[in-house]
């Protein structure tokens, strides 16, 4: 886990969004939604909104597929630290998608206004 998003860690880090001690991740949930709601409102809504929690749930419901049969062999912590890095990983992902997804569509928009005014 640590490899695979050693860049995302690095970044949300460095924003305030998360600590790390002892090996523990921890999220500021008011930071992170404070730094999102000073985007603007075309690209704000879709971090936090239907599109995200879908995204969210659709990759734990795919990954647990996989997990589910194998959570027995371990201990309640551990089950809990995979199920943890889990959430982890799919809201990394669908952070990435909506936010990339959202500001091209408003730079695109933004764009489109210019070219339509002086066109």
């Amino acid at each position: 886990f640590s490899e695979k998003y050693s860049g995302q860690i690095c970044m949300v880090t460095g924003m305030g969004w998360i600590t790390l001690e002892n090996g523990t991740m921890s999220l500021d949930n008011d930071m992170v939604m404070a730094d999102i709601s000073s985007l603007p409102a075309e690209v704000a809504p879709h971090l936090t909104g239907p599109e995200f929690e879908t995204c969210v749930a659709k990759i734990g419901d795919g990954t647990m597929k996989y997990v589910a049969k194998c959570l027995d062999d371990y201990t309640d912590a551990e089950q809990n630290l995979i199920l943890s890095l889990l959430s982890a990983a799919a809201n990394f992902e669908c952070f990435q998608h909506c936010l990339a997804k959202s500001c091209t569509n408003f730079v695109s928009s933004k764009v489109k206004n210019i070219l339509t005014q002086h066109g």
